[in-house]
């Protein structure tokens, strides 16, 4: 993955209501992942 995390990370704690938000998007990318191996 190129995207920069820590970018991402830092936005995430200095707006914690996209938590909710990016908690699940990367549940979904994970699981999506994990069901195509």
């Amino acid at each position: 993955m190129g995207l920069p995390w820590y970018r991402v990370h830092t936005v995430v704690l200095n707006d914690p209501g996209r938590l909710i938000s990016v908690h699940i998007m990367h549940t979904a990318l994970v699981a999506g992942w994990a069901g195509s191996m």
